[in-house]
């Protein structure tokens, strides 16, 4: 799973349209709409939850 971190309109749009899977950091001081990410986090560390096992 290709995934990116975006957070606001353009580059949720961004990441969308080059066919990654797109988590936002919840923002609501600026009110731009996050809809259209694929899943909207509170805390950096809620994406460990989607994490794949580490390769080293």
């Amino acid at each position: 799973m290709r995934s990116a971190l975006l957070g606001t309109m353009s580059g949720i749009a961004a990441g969308k349209t080059a066919g990654l899977t797109v988590f936002a950091k919840r923002e609501e001081r600026f009110g731009f709409s996050q809809a259209n990410a694929d899943e909207i986090i509170d805390q950096i560390p809620d994406l460990l939850k989607h994490a794949g096992p580490l390769c080293v």
